[in-house]
């Protein structure tokens, strides 16, 4: 879009097609802009990612004490890992998403051992697999 005016126009044209259906935008700050779960951080002439949350994100997600079997608890695990460093341009943002991920882990009661080994296997995998991020 030419500028933000164009770009509203357009957004508010978008809301009027339908009105079960209502659009938002996000227009960058600090050279950041968020966008569907990842944030992308202008450092020209690259651009770096990280995870995104949503600041009225509450965490909740599966409780350890549910009554679901260990391997959807380990597989939850696995899979934000894997989504962080999909979605991570460097080790630095994975290891924080990595350390925010323990924390809303520990929140839902995980055991913390758990926790460090599911982080330990899948960081040993990557290296195997030779993906690891670059430094």
């Amino acid at each position: 879009m030419p500028d933000v005016d164009t770009a509203a126009d357009f957004l508010s044209t978008l809301n009027h097609t339908h009105n079960a259906i209502q659009f938002t935008m996000e227009l960058k700050k600090g050279g950041m802009l968020p966008f569907l779960g990842v944030q992308l951080l202008n450092r020209a002439p690259e651009v770096e990612t990280k995870v995104y949350v949503k600041p009225t994100n509450t965490g909740l997600l599966l409780h350890y004490q549910s009554h679901v079997d260990s391997c959807y608890k380990k597989g939850l695990l696995t899979t934000m890992l894997d989504r962080a460093h999909q979605l991570c341009s460097s080790w630095l943002y994975f290891s924080e998403e990595c350390d925010r991920l323990k924390s809303v882990f520990l929140q839902l009661k995980y055991p913390e051992t758990l926790i460090n080994t599911a982080v330990y296997t899948f960081i040993k995998s990557k290296i195997a697999g030779n993906q690891l991020l670059q430094v």
